[in-house]
C-alpha cells in the first residue's frame, strides 16, 4: 500500500499446506509471489527432488536476513513441538548484495526474467543505498557468503564444513537439527576427536521428522565412540545450523548436516572470520547446553533394540531424507 515492491518466492514442496487464498491475497495487494519449483504430474518425482531452502530477506538493497527461521506459527513458538530455538542474523555491507542476487537468480528460474539484465538493474538502484549508508556505527567482519545447490558442480557448503572440521585444533562445536552428513563428514568429525579436538554436537531429543529423527540417531553412536561429545537439546526443538571452528571462524546459515541440504537443496551459508562473534555463537552454545541432556556411550549402548531397528531403517533412507 506504500508503493515498496514486495517480492515473496517460497518452496513449493516445504509450503505444499499454504493455501491459495493467501497467495490471492498477497497478489491481490500488489505483491509479485511465485512458488520454486511446482510439482505436478508427470514431472513430479524429478522436480519434488530440488527444493529450495534458503531463507533471505533483502530490504532496499541495504539490509538482509538469513538463518534457520523460515515464516509460520511454529517458528514463533505456536506449533506442536513448542520452544523453538534457532539462530539468523541480520547483514548490512557488501554482504547484502551477495544475498540479494542469490535470491534475484532463483527469483529469475521461477519468472522467467533476465537474471544478468535484473541484477545490473539491482546494481544500479539499489547497491548505492548501501553506498551511502553510514557503516562506521557497525562492526566489520570479514566474511563469505557461499551458496550451494543443482545449480552447482561443486558441494560448497559442504566442503566449507569439511575445511572448518579438518583445520580445527581445539574445538569444533556444530548444532543441527538433523545428523546425516554422509561418510565424509562423520569421518571428519571422528577425525578430529581422535586427534584431541573437543568436536561436540547439538540436535533436538524431540522428534520433527520421522525418518530423519531415527536416521539422525543412528550417527550417534560412532561419533560417541570416537570420543565426540553430543548433547540432545530438551527445552524444545532446536533448528540452528552453526559451526564453531577453534575461537575465530563460524560458520550460519540455512544448511542441516544432512545428505539433503549438502547435496540437492538449493542453500545459502555465511563463513563468518571474527574472534568475537565467534565467541558470542559459543556462549549461545553453552547456553544451550544447559537445557540439553549430555549423552555416554554406557547408557547410549543399552538403548532397546527397537530403536536400534529404527535408526538402521533411517540411516537406510538417510540419502533421501
Amino acid at each position: 500500500s506504500r508503493g515498496v515492491m514486495v517480492r515473496v518466492l517460497y518452496d513449493a514442496v516445504g509450503s505444499w499446506k499454504l493455501k491459495r487464498e493467501y497467495t490471492e491475497a498477497l497478489k491481490s495487494a500488489g505483491v509479485e509471489c511465485h512458488s520454486f519449483m511446482p510439482v505436478s504430474f508427470p514431472m513430479f518425482r524429478r522436480k519434488m527432488n530440488f527444493r529450495n531452502h534458503r531463507k533471505i530477506i533483502v530490504i532496499d538493497g541495504a539490509v538482509a536476513f538469513t538463518g534457520g527461521l523460515n515464516i509460520g506459527d511454529e517458528y514463533l513458538g505456536k506449533g506442536r513441538l513448542g520452544h523453538w530455538r534457532d539462530t539468523h542474523v541480520r547483514l548490512e555491507g557488501e554482504s547484502v548484495a551477495e544475498l540479494h542476487k542469490i535470491f534475484l537468480y532463483d527469483w529469475c528460474m521461477r519468472s522467467g526474467e533476465d537474471p544478468d539484465k535484473i541484477c545490473e538493474d539491482v546494481s544500479c538502484d539499489e547497491c548505492g543505498n548501501m553506498h551511502e549508508q553510514d557503516l562506521s556505527r557497525l562492526p566489520v567482519l570479514p566474511l563469505q557468503v557461499v551458496a550451494s545447490g543443482i545449480d552447482s558442480a561443486w558441494h560448497s557448503i559442504s566442503m566449507g564444513y569439511f575445511s572448518m572440521i579438518s583445520r580445527a585444533r581445539e574445538r569444533a562445536w556444530i548444532t543441527t537439527p538433523y545428523l546425516v552428513p554422509g561418510p565424509i563428514l562423520m569421518n571428519a568429525m571422528m577425525t578430529a576427536s581422535l586427534a584431541g579436538v573437543d568436536v561436540r554436537v547439538m540436535m533436538p531429543a524431540i522428534k520433527d521428522h520421522f525418518l530423519v529423527f531415527w536416521g539422525s540417531r543412528g550417527n550417534i553412536e560412532p561419533l560417541l565412540r570416537a570420543g565426540v561429545r553430543v548433547f540432545r537439546y530438551r527445552k524444545g526443538f532446536i533448528h540452528t545450523k552453526t559451526l564453531l571452528a577453534d575461537d575465530d571462524i563460524s560458520s550460519v546459515g540455512t544448511c542441516n548436516m544432512d545428505v539433503r541440504s549438502l547435496e540437492i537443496n538449493f542453500e545459502n551459508q555465511l563463513f563468518i572470520y571474527d574472534k568475537g562473534l565467534n565467541g558470542e555463537f559459543a556462549q549461545h552454545f553453552l547456553a544451550d547446553i544447559e537445557d540439553s541432556e549430555e549423552l555416554h556411550l554406557s547408557e547410549w549402548e543399552k538403548r532397546p533394540i527397537w530403536q536400534k531397528i529404527l535408526e538402521s531403517f533411517g540411516r537406510l533412507y538417510s540419502a533421501q531424507i
